[in-house]
């Protein structure tokens, strides 16, 4: 199942926050599955023994595209399809419609970034844990655990992104989530709760991308810039504003706030002033 709803917060002089949320979860042998975005247009579809389709694209899970034609919801393999649809899907994934483009977060110089203050991942991610679980105890639902083997996961893809520069549930390796998971080694799975035969797998994620300054300043003399003064979040400032942008986003709230995840791992990643931030949950 997958969420996408981007979200920014862009104030005067500050940085902006964007997050995207995805649910990747198996049931069973299919896949679950919600709709987003706006509406997308008919277009022609070919499958492996090249029979052409005009449909819309409705929904998709990185396994099985759901196609509207005629009124009626067809669901299809994206295995099925031809190499240019499936290389269609996966932009698709990647693009995650719906965004807009936020304004460009200042670069900072080699100076500039020698006078932040040092930035402990690990505190801000369990920071955000902890923030995470305080606003669902205000819903009155069950606090998450947080899962080490999880976190593992959802570090190694915030530094994926920062590394290879990046911003996107799918890596450029083509894996989703869940085959994120699988390559790291998770193999848990539950009892969904609204079918007794079928089990749950994979896990939901929330990103975002944050830069590491919430504002600046410009000393200017003469028309000249002297200096531009910065400043620096705090470690709880930066986990307020990654959880408050995750609320304000109808699908990231919807994962975050979700009754049936019992545990999350929070990873970090920072290229230069742009910190990346990844929540799985199961």
């Amino acid at each position: 199942m997958i969420r996408f709803t981007p979200f920014w917060i862009l104030l005067v002089l500050m940085p902006c926050v964007v997050s995207w949320a995805q649910k990747s979860i198996s049931i069973g042998g299919g896949g679950a599955r919600i709709s987003n975005g706006p509406q997308m247009q008919y277009r022609s579809w070919q499958n492996t023994e090249g029979k052409v389709i005009q449909a819309r694209l409705k929904e998709y899970d990185g396994v099985t595209a759901r196609l509207e034609m005629g009124g009626r919801i067809y669901p299809v393999l994206k295995s099925k399809l031809s190499p240019q649809d499936q290389a269609y899907l996966d932009a698709w994934l990647s693009r995650q419609p719906g965004a807009l483009n936020p304004a460009k977060i200042p670069s900072l110089s080699d100076a500039n970034l020698a006078s932040a203050p040092e930035l402990d991942l690990l505190e801000v991610a369990k920071k955000i844990h902890a923030i995470v679980n305080r606003e669902r105890l205000k819903m009155n639902l069950k606090s998450l655990t947080w899962n080490d083997e999880v976190a593992l996961i959802a570090r190694a893809h915030s530094e994926d992104m920062a590394k290879r520069d990046f911003y996107s549930h799918l890596n450029p390796d083509k894996e989703d989530p869940s085959a994120r998971a699988v390559r790291h080694g998770w193999a848990n799975s539950k009892a969904s709760s609204s079918s007794a035969d079928a089990r749950v797998s994979g896990l939901a994620e929330n990103i975002g991308r944050i830069g590491r300054y919430h504002s600046f300043r410009r000393e200017v003399r003469d028309g000249k810039v002297l200096r531009v003064i910065f400043r620096w979040y705090s470690s709880e400032q930066m986990a307020e504003q990654v959880v408050k942008g995750w609320l304000n986003s109808p699908s990231h709230r919807k994962n975050l706030l979700d009754p049936e995840f019992e545990l999350e791992g929070i990873g970090l990643g920072v290229r230069r002033e742009h910190v990346y931030v990844t929540q799985n949950l199961f």
